[in-house]
């Protein structure tokens, strides 16, 4: 997955497409071990994503397996529904990962204002 990296930043390629939040997540914790220091404090992790292709347009590949096939359909599924009841309950209601309550940027997180475009 990693393919360059520079003290503090990394970059990788995932093995192949994905819209689902599960393989971009540990792709993300793989990276964050491969740079991580002893004795250094990171305040917070960014993630840009490269070369999107609508899922329309996807490349399929010729390697791929029945398991292959049926895990993606799961990672779909459990998306959807991630989707739908924070779409139910409201934002954040349902998540992947979940911050310490005691994080240092968790304050100024819970009062940005709903506008943040515009303002």
């Amino acid at each position: 997955m990693m393919t360059s990296r520079s003290f503090g930043r990394l970059t990788g390629e995932l093995s192949e497409p994905t819209d689902g939040s599960r393989p971009i997540l540990a792709a993300a914790q793989q990276g964050l071990e491969v740079i991580y220091r002893r004795g250094y404090r990171f305040m917070k992790v960014g993630v840009m994503l490269l070369d999107l292709v609508d899922a329309n347009r996807e490349q399929l590949s010729l390697l791929d397996t029945p398991e292959r096939e049926i895990q993606r359909e799961r990672d779909h599924k459990l998306m959807a529904a991630l989707d739908e009841l924070n779409g139910k309950m409201g934002k954040g209601t349902v998540r992947l990962g979940v911050p310490r309550q005691n994080a240092a940027w968790h304050l100024r997180c819970a009062h940005l204002t709903p506008r943040w475009t515009t303002q």
